[in-house]
């Protein structure tokens, strides 16, 4: 899959990456567009005009999403600046998600969907002091093997934990996002980049 970071001012391609795994990368780009002002990140896997080759040139924005060379804006020095940005500012962006997938989302149990978010509905609908549950978790207690009460306490207690996970994962990824979209130097991007597989990787401070 490739993705791109456009710049509004002028159709420019600020930032091209292709990788594989279109989930971390549609996640990086997200990371990435937060960081740089007048932007907009595009999957482009069927745009053969959007490529390394024409990083340095100027689009015209056309219908239905898509983009073809053109001369209608100059690039400028605000978007080279913005270029220069982006190349310097991905590579700890990545990391970053790979530390937050790897060491934290791994933890987090999916079947196809969320299922924090169904456990939590069937949860909010109880009433436990009334000895009130819903049919979820009645039927979860029948499955499973146990009384109303006890499914209600346990399941209570996975959901719990997996929000735990969740807001912690998030004020990680904020508290790194706030520090790369300082960074100015490749000295300071590679510190971070460092301070991140160290503290969220090898150390697991997730």
């Amino acid at each position: 899959m490739k993705y791109v970071l456009i710049d509004y001012t002028n159709f420019g391609v600020v930032f091209l990456h292709e990788s594989q795994n279109v989930s971390k990368l549609k996640w990086d780009f997200n990371i990435l567009q937060s960081c740089i002002l007048d932007t907009h990140a595009y999957g482009a896997s069927n745009n053969p005009i959007l490529t390394t080759d024409n990083i340095n040139r100027s689009f015209v924005y056309e219908k239905h999403g898509s983009y073809a060379i053109g001369n209608r804006h100059e690039l400028n020095e605000t978007f080279l600046f913005k270029q220069h940005k982006a190349n310097l500012i991905f590579p700890a962006i990545s990391k970053l998600t790979q530390a937050l997938i790897s060491q934290s989302f791994k933890h987090i149990p999916e079947f196809y969907f969320p299922i924090d978010d169904t456990i939590a509905y069937q949860l909010n609908t109880c009433s436990p002091e009334k000895n009130e549950y819903s049919s979820g978790v009645i039927r979860y207690a029948q499955v499973v093997g146990m009384s109303n009460e006890e499914a209600y306490k346990e399941l209570t207690l996975e959901v719990d934990t997996i929000h735990a996970l969740k807001m912690r994962a998030y004020a990680t990824a904020k508290k790194y996002e706030n520090l790369i979209r300082e960074v100015s130097t490749k000295e300071r991007a590679d510190e971070l980049i460092e301070e991140i597989e160290q503290k969220l990787i090898r150390e697991c401070h997730i």
